[in-house]
């Protein structure tokens, strides 16, 4: 999902930051993904349809090193922009071609906060109710998740002050 597409699918206010998996990281999955695929290739099996199995296997890998630089979590001006983690194995596999149904929104206002390791969201819903979102935050670099919390405080402030100015 591209910044753009944040703001037009949630209304979610101008996007001020996008957030990544870690660069080292990236590049690091990339290359070891490449020599996976490179021996896959060199030992390819001879019957056609274990071939046939090996290229979906090297499909799937080429496709998740794609989408190892897309954006996990988007700050905008009214709230997150969140990609949830998949639940199980036959969603994760979806996610890889449906990423962007896996985006969700959340109001700054209804943001209560991230579990220790970045691994969920915890919400307020507007009848007092709390909800879970399983994210996948933790290889996302440390100043992103600082900036993340920056702007939850920075507009947990504003509502102060408006709330003391009533």
């Amino acid at each position: 999902m591209t910044k753009q597409e944040a703001m037009e699918r949630f209304s979610s206010g101008a996007v001020q930051q996008s957030l990544e998996i870690h660069r080292g990281i990236q590049w690091t999955g990339r290359i070891i993904g490449l020599v996976v695929c490179a021996l896959i290739v060199k030992y390819m099996p001879s019957d056609w349809v274990e071939r046939v199995w090996y290229y979906l296997l090297l499909l799937v890998i080429l496709w998740t090193l794609h989408r190892l630089g897309e954006s996990q979590a988007f700050i905008c001006e009214k709230g997150l922009v969140l990609k949830r983690r998949p639940f199980s194995v036959k969603e994760y596999f979806h996610s890889l071609f449906n990423g962007d149904e896996y985006f969700v929104f959340v109001d700054y206002d209804h943001i209560i906060g991230f579990t220790e390791g970045w691994r969920e969201l915890q919400a307020m819903n507007g009848h007092g109710g709390i909800y879970v979102i399983p994210l996948d935050l933790t290889q996302v670099p440390y100043k992103d998740k600082m900036a993340m919390i920056e702007a939850i405080h920075k507009k947990m402030k504003i509502h102060q002050i408006n709330y003391l100015q009533l």
